[in-house]
């Protein structure tokens, strides 16, 4: 078998390799989006829960001073003001963003796959010599 063979059959063999790994880890149903997803949901119930504990302190706090509103006669009674606190992060620097990038599991498989895709390629060209036209 020449090397030039066997180096199609390994290139080849190291693509479906690959796709079917990726097709494993990052599709639809793969390991890291459902991994994604769960934590997504997780965090959104955290969110769920703090923003019913909120409601319910501000129905508390809207009862008391309707409370304290009835027993004040007309005149007394003033405008209410009201506060909004920002959620709002900063915006993200370019370094914060590349970081996030690099640690992608997704980035980080296509990292290893290009190095290893580049090693089997050395190492055919290493270990099956060249066949010389003398022996075709």
């Amino acid at each position: 078998m020449s090397r030039l063979r066997i180096q199609l059959i390994l290139s080849g063999g190291f693509v479906v390799l690959t796709f079917l790994l990726h097709i494993f880890l990052f599709s639809d149903s793969g390991y890291f989006t459902r991994q994604k997803l769960e934590d997504r949901l997780v965090a959104i119930r955290g969110q769920m829960e703090e923003l019913e504990n909120e409601n319910a302190f501000l129905q508390q706090e809207y009862g008391e001073l309707e409370d304290k509103g009835a027993a004040l006669p007309e005149s007394e009674s003033g405008a209410t003001i009201l506060t909004f606190e920002s959620r709002n992060k900063p915006e993200v620097q370019f370094t914060d963003h590349m970081e996030r990038k690099l640690s992608d599991p997704e980035m980080i498989f296509f990292l290893i796959m290009s190095f290893l895709a580049a090693s089997a390629m050395i190492v055919t060209q290493m270990f099956f010599p060249r066949i010389s036209r003398d022996a075709r």
